[in-house]
């Protein structure tokens, strides 16, 4: 196993501390191509910016993915459903433009909505991944949040759909 291709750094630089510069990785790279079985243990991607005003679980049910990911020995690949990827900055720097996620689906249980954790949230016309805040005073009011906007009210009954992100591979 190359642990370079996992982590930000050349093998010469993690063994021997020799000076070279890191090895820069992108994780796209790690997509493996779909030949139309996805191994054991492997999740798929769906190279897809997702739509607004359909629900992921409509939009992959009718096509295939186009890759998957196997043996990423990180944080949160074991409860990954599904991986696309990210276009956009508002998360930066914790999730940047061209980054991979992991997500999983949350059955619009409230309660279960953690703040410390990011989520992709879809509506009718956005998709978007941010962190959540419940409403103070009003529990069918959801806040999104975000590094680099202001934050901002969603209503629970505009969610079509939502899912937990279990995992982010940034590009170096």
């Amino acid at each position: 196993m190359d642990i370079s291709a996992y982590f930000d750094v050349s093998l010469d630089w993690l063994i021997a501390g020799q000076k070279n510069k890191p090895k820069a990785q992108n994780p796209l790279n790690l997509i493996k191509e779909f030949n139309g079985d996805i191994p054991r243990g492997a999740k798929p991607f769906w190279n897809l910016q997702v739509s607004g005003g359909r629900k992921l679980v409509e939009m992959i049910s009718n096509i295939m993915p186009v890759g998957y990911m196997e043996g990423i020995r990180i944080p949160g690949f074991e409860q990954t459903e599904n991986i696309f990827p990210v276009v956009g900055y508002s998360m930066a720097p914790e999730v940047m433009e061209n980054a991979v996620i992991g997500a999983r689906q949350i059955l619009n249980r409230w309660e279960i909505l953690r703040t410390d954790k990011k989520h992709l949230i879809i509506t009718n016309e956005e998709r978007m991944i941010k962190y959540i805040q419940h409403d103070d005073n009003d529990e069918n009011i959801l806040w999104c949040v975000s590094p680099n906007y202001s934050k901002f009210k969603i209503y629970k009954d505009d969610i079509l759909e939502i899912h937990q992100i279990t995992f982010v591979m940034n590009p170096s």
